[in-house]
């Protein structure tokens, strides 16, 4: 996180595993980690974003890389990252998937 807001990730996939995690806090504040064990033959998942100021929840502005991510030797990275509109540093939430590549 680097947002003073609050902020919400949710991560869920077709078959009814979801992730939230709640936060707010600057210099690259961790709200939350998890390791899914993925078989052969690929992963899909939702990533929702959002903010909150006043109690009402806000859906972010989301960017993702290209779905290739960055790859260093076989490890692959994909960052999302969310801007919640008060300034335009666009890293107010970030979320990296990363996996290894066989």
């Amino acid at each position: 996180m680097n947002s003073s807001y609050k902020q919400r990730v949710t991560i869920s996939n077709e078959k009814g595993l979801t992730y939230t995690w709640e936060g707010a806090g600057e210099r690259n504040t961790v709200i939350g980690q998890a390791n899914v064990n993925v078989s052969a033959g690929g992963y899909t998942c939702t990533v929702k974003m959002e903010w909150n100021q006043g109690g009402s929840w806000r859906s972010s502005q989301v960017q993702a890389a290209t779905l290739t991510g960055y790859t260093i030797n076989n490890l692959v990275m994909i960052p999302i990252v969310a801007e919640n509109g008060d300034d335009t540093d666009i890293n107010d939430a970030i979320v990296y998937f990363t996996y290894n590549k066989k």
